[in-house]
């Protein structure tokens, strides 16, 4: 079993420029680098690094993952091309908020990981700033998606939400990005609007 101590290499086939926040935080270090486990799940929470996604996935192998696929009820919900939907997003979040599938100790650590995710432009642009917001954000130049997922923990109403938007490959990734961010911001807005309305 791992330990969050344990290191892992940073091999040729992990490097990713892509990653949500758009900065390769890997690109100064050499092939072979070694990181911890922490180190990879916080800049694959916080920053959506997917240079440490990569890491992390050639490490952990097939059947491991297919036991969280199958133990949290995503083998039906997977598309094809191995898409999550907003449905998927909220389940995984479910399952961290009730501490179904890992113990509390290390879902409430996932979460507080989630909380430190600096991105604002989607979901948590319309939620006040006192209000915890642990959320995991991704964006996909190349398919045109945007997407953001998190837990809004409004006093005795706390909600889940997530929204995704694919973008049309005919017009520029700037401009989907824009159109992507208002309408994510508009459906946040909406929602935190009626959570916190009765509280």
């Amino acid at each position: 079993e791992w330990k969050l101590e344990n290191e892992l290499v940073l091999l040729n086939g992990d490097k990713d420029d892509t990653s949500g926040n758009e900065r390769d935080m890997f690109a100064d270090y050499p092939i072979g680098a070694t990181f911890t486990i922490e180190h990879l799940l916080e800049r694959l929470l916080i920053d959506s690094d997917n240079t440490a996604y990569n890491i992390l996935l050639r490490n952990t192998g097939e059947k491991q993952f297919e036991e969280v696929v199958n133990t949290l009820g995503l083998q039906d919900l997977f598309r094809i091309n191995g898409a999550v939907s907003a449905k998927e997003y909220s389940r995984i979040l479910r399952s961290l908020y009730t501490a179904s599938y890992l113990n509390r100790a290390n879902s409430e650590r996932i979460l507080e990981w989630l909380d430190e995710a600096t991105f604002s432009d989607f979901i948590s642009h319309s939620i006040e700033n006192e209000i915890p917001f642990p959320h995991k954000y991704g964006l996909d130049r190349e398919k045109r998606i945007f997407g953001d997922s998190g837990i809004a923990y409004i006093a005795n109403r706390p909600y889940i939400i997530s929204v995704l938007v694919e973008g049309r490959a005919d017009s520029t990734y700037e401009e989907e990005y824009e159109i992507a961010s208002g309408f994510i911001q508009d459906v946040s807005m909406t929602t935190y609007t009626f959570f916190k309305s009765d509280n």
